[in-house]
């Protein structure tokens, strides 16, 4: 039986962040990669070669927390 491995990054679209998102992607994991918005999540889709999830997520904002909540039960 597969197991899938999840990982959640937050500031996917920058330095460490995004270098984890892409390794992780890489390396099979289910990547759940947090964003604060629209352009950044195009900066990570120019990137990422292999399929992730790309979750618009400031984590200042409880609204959007909630639905980057509601989108990783979906997922996972």
């Amino acid at each position: 039986m597969l197991i899938k491995k999840y990982v959640m990054i937050t500031g996917a679209s920058s330095g460490v962040g995004l270098s984890s998102a892409l390794m992780f992607s890489e390396m099979g994991y289910e990547v759940l990669a947090c964003v604060q918005n629209e352009t950044e999540k195009q900066v990570l889709k120019t990137h990422a070669e292999t399929p992730m999830h790309i979750l618009i997520t400031e984590l200042r904002d409880q609204d959007t927390i909630l639905m980057a909540a509601e989108e990783t039960k979906r997922i996972v």
